[in-house]
Formats: structure tokens, sequence, C-alpha cells
């Protein structure tokens, strides 16, 4: 588990900065700390492959893309993620 989810001050913080924002991203784990201040739900979302179970139970639709847009929510399954192969 990232210890930024842990972090109430920080969770609230994203939450609030979440709410106005004109987009959202996250790359790798980021999209847990991103569902843990609600800021993925009713979104799809990519994460590392290691922690795709986990971003489920936290009620995201995880695709197993490297990339996902899902309208102004932005999300990369790890580091290379948006390298071309």
């Amino acid at each position: 588990m990232n210890k930024v989810m842990l972090d109430s001050a920080a969770i609230a913080f994203l939450a609030d900065r979440g709410a106005t924002a004109s987009y959202i991203t996250s790359v790798c784990t980021g999209s847990l700390v991103l569902a843990a201040a609600g800021l993925l739900d009713g979104y799809r979302a990519a994460t590392h492959w290691s922690t795709r179970d986990h971003l489920a139970r936290l009620g995201v639709e995880v695709l197993t893309e490297r990339v996902c847009i899902d309208r102004n929510r932005f999300s990369g399954g790890g580091v290379t993620g948006g390298a071309v192969p």
C-alpha cells in the first residue's frame, strides 16, 4: 500500500484540488492515491500491473492498457507507459 494513501491530510488536499482541476493524472501506482481521494469514482484507469487487483477493490474500472484516458483523467500503467515501442 502506498504510504500517501494513509495520510489523511494528503488525501484531503488531493480531493480538494481535484474537485476543480481541469485534468487529473497519474503514473504507475499513483492511481491508487487518486482512488483513495475519490478522484477515480466512476472512471476507468490504468495502474502498474502488480496493483490492478488493489485498484479494482477501490471501485475503479481497471484497464490493462499502458495508458488510459477517461474524460479528464489520464493514467499510465507504469513509468514507461507512454514510451513508443
